[in-house]
């Protein structure tokens, strides 16, 4: 029998599966879970719950979930992450009993289902009394019956992988505890946050009200906590899936120009917050937590970038830069793209969960990195107006972080001097990214400043670009006390550029210092008015 069993388990393992049909199978499966508590959660009567629960929050929640048990059926078995992926999707309908259950136990009347919104001691005792009994909300019946069979089903399939009571007694209660906190995240939020002081209960803290300028309902709350949460739990399933391609990923991400993007957005936000600094930012941890989001917003919107221009530039990266993930075989181009459109889709949902402005700026941000890497246009072939479009995604990004404090959900009120000089100075000073790539864009005929003058005179007019790409920050800002800092990182800069081997770091490093004392001026003048 337990060899049966066995093989039995076995099979679903090594069950012939694409990633896209194992993602929407689930979303399928959740959607379906969704409707059914249209009619088991009395909060609900009847009627299907908002679209950001529906689509957004609830299918946050279970792919958390999902995840987690995936590490954890993973880190007791050593199984491979895709053969336990698979066998989870064959269990993964069983989040359909709670509601059916629910339905049958209370004679068709239902239940509230809901998180946990206790104290610590009160959540401490739910916690060693695994959550029996339900209280007029909360944890449900259905529930409640559902996550026994969970746990014989974890213990079953842990004792046939290893053979170990003692194992599969741990995975039982490391699938409790996952559980546990993810229903319990309101309180243990409060909880922590509590720590610093204040005295605020879960409901207060998670019920709908204005951040930021703006009204956020509970499900909305609840994605930005969640959020963090799956994007770190997707990174950790890569990377156990296939070590060697996560640090490819890593490596590509090519830090300096993410830090730099990253840079622009915390601008953004601190000329927004230097005009209108709101007078409860420090009252919840949401405004923290919109903050955190659209960094994660950021990052994989230019993760998407760096894919674009991966995928449509291929003959370059093959002559000079042979550690690019397609170039060195490490991902191919299939799961490259299938990436590409995980870290898109992570990007827009981020970006919507922030608030709508954002995406704005966030969706044409994608659409502006595409034209510059991709064909027809591929506009990085045209010197100057490449750069432009790089400076208008700077200034993009920037202007995101600056929404996220407009009471009106506009621009209005950035002061243009400041866009002005970032067009001006990205455009000219971005061509330096140019010179690295030489020898790959004369194989493929991509025409740049050294391309159309020589490497020795394109590397010339590079560092002259790039020195009055320092010089146009005081002038068009009207700070001239960073005319002697923009000389003194400014020339330095065209010293290497011009040098035998031009490297790229520490040009970024000079141009962040810069960057860092501009902010800086920027910001006094703000508070000076």
């Amino acid at each position: 029998m337990v060899e049966r069993l066995k093989r039995f388990v076995e099979d679903l393992e090594n069950s012939r599966i694409s990633f896209w049909a194992y993602v929407v199978t689930i979303i399928c499966v959740i959607f379906l879970r969704n409707f059914l508590e249209t009619f088991s959660d009395v909060d609900n009567f009847w009627t299907p719950v908002s679209p950001l629960a529906y689509f957004v929050h609830y299918p946050m929640f279970y792919l958390c979930l999902l995840l987690a048990l995936i590490a954890i059926f993973h880190w007791l078995t050593k199984e491979k992450i895709t053969k336990i992926t698979r066998i989870t999707l064959c269990f993964f309908p069983i989040i359909l009993l709670a509601p059916i259950l629910d339905l049958l136990v209370s004679g068709g009347q239902g239940y509230n289902i809901s998180y946990m919104f206790e104290d610590s001691s009160a959540l401490i005792n739910r916690f060693v009394t695994f959550s029996w009994g339900y209280l007029g909300r909360g944890i449900t019946p259905g529930i409640q019956i559902e996550l026994m069979v969970v746990f014989v089903l974890v213990a079953c399939y842990l004792f046939l992988k290893t053979g170990k009571i003692i194992l599969a007694i741990i995975g039982v209660i490391a699938s409790y505890i996952a559980g546990f906190v993810l229903g319990s995240l309101p309180s243990l939020i409060t909880i922590l946050w509590n720590l610093k002081g204040s005295a605020t209960v879960g409901s207060e803290i998670f019920s709908a009200d204005v951040v930021l300028y703006h009204f956020y309902s509970f499900n909305h709350k609840m994605t930005l906590v969640l959020f963090p949460i799956l994007v770190v739990e997707l990174g950790l399933w890569y990377r156990l899936y296939n070590r060697e391609k996560f640090r490819a990923l890593l490596k590509n991400l090519r830090g300096l120009r993410v830090f730099h993007y990253l840079c622009m957005l915390s601008m953004g936000m601190l000329i927004g917050y230097g005009q209108r600094p709101p007078e409860t930012f420090f009252e919840s941890p949401f405004p923290i937590l919109i903050l955190i989001v659209s960094a994660c917003s950021v990052v994989l919107a230019w993760l998407w970038a760096v894919g674009v221009n991966d995928l449509h530039d291929e003959d370059t990266d093959r002559i000079t830069n042979h550690s690019r993930p397609l170039v060195s075989g490490v991902i191919d181009v299939e799961e490259y793209r299938s990436l590409n459109l995980v870290f898109l889709v992570l990007s827009l949902i981020a970006a919507v969960l922030v608030r709508h402005p954002f995406l704005v700026t966030i969706l044409v941000t994608a659409g502006l990195s595409y034209v510059y890497s991709a064909p027809p246009f591929r506009l990085k072939r045209v010197p100057l107006l490449s750069t432009f479009i790089l400076a208008l995604c700077s200034a993009l990004v920037c202007l995101g972080g600056f929404v996220l404090f407009s009471a009106d959900y506009s621009f209005v009120g950035f002061p243009p001097r400041i866009l002005s000089a970032m067009l001006v100075a990205f455009t000219l000073g971005l061509t330096v990214i140019d010179i690295k790539d030489l020898k790959g864009d004369q194989a493929t005929g991509t025409v740049t400043l050294p391309i159309l003058f020589g490497e020795k005179k394109g590397k010339m007019i590079t560092g002259i670009l790039v020195l009055l790409a320092y010089l146009s920050v005081p002038v068009i800002l009207k700070i001239l006390v960073l005319i002697p800092l923009a000389l003194v990182f400014g020339i330095p800069t065209y010293l290497l550029i011009n040098g035998k081997q031009m490297r790229e770091t520490p040009i970024f490093l000079l141009y962040f210092l810069f960057l860092g004392a501009t902010i800086f001026f920027i910001y006094l003048r703000i508070q000076g008015g």
